[in-house]
């Protein structure tokens, strides 16, 4: 599948530099929605998040406009990501409209867009280290509705296997996700950078192995910090009194990651494995000293809907980045909310 494509060749290449020629390249093809974003501070459960209003989400929604900015192409071949039943949990298959036919109902509605394979979108491939293991290949490209400044996407890139061409599931990957995101961090070198990642069930769209990461605070980082001062390398279980999502908070350095992440991911499968309903978010961050902070946050799966808000709540607003992508919702939403209410739809 032909892409529009910069390649990182040499080892020294600085990856932000690279993101910056991309950002560009978007901006100056317009293929970046336009609007700017009003936010306010609003309380919940007790906790400060920052509301938000962006007009770039809003505009996502009408596909004239995606089709003038080229974000979508009318004309390009239909992919499709499909959970064949042959595969593990962990894998998905990509597949043509024309295969995509001979589906049956049922297997339809378990399929997905491959929102991913856009041939008109400038991208740079990324290897990140795994746990002993060997580098996975990723393609990093910048969001044409961004959530704020600098906002790109990591996606796995498909494969070719005897199954067809298949690409890595938005599930819990175990301890190579961690590295994954640890190697991303690394290469960004910039603590002005944040990650998040929404499990399906969590706030995902597309169901492909994606990171989304941006020069955006996050208010989860703060309160955690607050509530538990830094004390060096360690696993935090943290409670609703910190953050209303609870979960487990990592800490750690290049001398001791390997620890901490180990028994990071032995929590994380525990806890996936107690409930069929249980999914989860993933926060990330460098620190200006070098420490590393990954937050898995808990949350249940296909509860993707906060009360006062019609677009799903996800990995961007537990981190207390709340985007309303209707204005309408934006000027009713109260200053203060005194419970999370869930809704699945």
């Amino acid at each position: 599948m032909w892409r529009k494509v910069i390649d990182v060749k040499e080892p020294t290449s600085k990856l932000s530099e690279t993101l910056e020629q991309i950002l560009a390249w978007r901006k100056a093809n317009h293929s970046i929605l336009p609007g700017g974003f009003t936010s306010r501070k609003v309380y919940l459960d007790k906790h400060r998040f920052n509301l938000f209003y962006s007009e770039p989400r809003h505009l996502r929604r009408n596909t004239v406009l995606l089709q003038q900015y080229g974000i979508i192409d009318p004309g390009s071949p239909k992919y499709y990501e499909y959970p064949a039943p042959e595969l593990n949990n962990k894998q998905l298959k990509i597949i043509s409209e024309k295969d995509y036919q001979f589906l049956t109902p049922k297997e339809q509605f378990q399929t997905n867009r491959a929102c991913f394979i856009n041939p008109n979108e400038l991208t740079t491939s990324v290897y990140l280290s795994g746990y002993k293991g060997a580098p996975q290949k990723f393609s990093i490209g910048a969001n044409f509705a961004p959530l704020g400044h600098n906002h790109f996407v990591a996606w796995t890139v498909p494969q070719e296997s005897a199954d067809g061409e298949l690409t890595l599931r938005q599930a819990y990957q175990g301890i190579n996700q961690l590295y994954w995101i640890d190697d991303l961090l690394t290469k960004l070198n910039d603590p002005e950078y944040r990650l998040f990642f929404s499990a399906i069930g969590a706030g995902a769209t597309s169901y492909t192995q994606h990171y989304q990461f941006l020069q955006e605070k996050f208010p989860a980082f703060a309160h955690l910090s607050y509530y538990y001062p830094n004390s060096g390398s360690e696993i935090i279980y943290t409670s609703k009194h910190a953050w209303p999502f609870n979960g487990f908070l990592a800490r750690y350095d290049s001398q001791s990651k390997e620890t901490v992440l180990t028994g990071l991911t032995r929590l994380i499968k525990h806890w996936l494995r107690q409930k069929p309903n249980n999914t989860f978010n993933l926060l990330a961050q460098l620190r200006p000293d070098g420490t590393r902070e990954i937050y898995f946050a808990k949350r249940k799966y296909g509860l993707n809907y906060m009360q006062g808000m019609s677009n799903m709540f996800g990995g961007y607003e537990v981190a207390g980045n709340i985007v309303m992508e209707d204005p309408r919702e934006y000027q009713s939403f109260p200053g203060k909310v005194r419970y999370l209410a869930w809704e699945h739809r």
